[in-house]
């Protein structure tokens, strides 16, 4: 909102405010509350299986990770 009030004198009042902030709370909502397919929800439990597993190896070994080469 800072921005759009700024850089192009769009006051807060404005209805587009508004609405960006339902559009927003929409997607929020369809996102996070849609019920994950069986395939995604077992997806997702071997992928938490696998995380937990790295971690418990490098706990148990006493590794340390670091990022290396040039990220762009």
């Amino acid at each position: 909102q800072d921005n759009l009030i700024q850089l192009y004198h769009i006051p807060r009042t404005h209805s587009i405010f508004q609405e960006y902030s339902h559009q927003l709370l929409d997607y929020f909502h369809h996102s996070c509350y849609t019920p994950l397919s069986y395939k995604d929800r077992i997806q997702a439990q071997e992928q938490a299986q696998i995380v937990a597993s790295i971690r418990k190896k490098i706990k148990q070994q006493n590794l340390v990770i670091r990022r290396t080469g040039i990220l762009s």
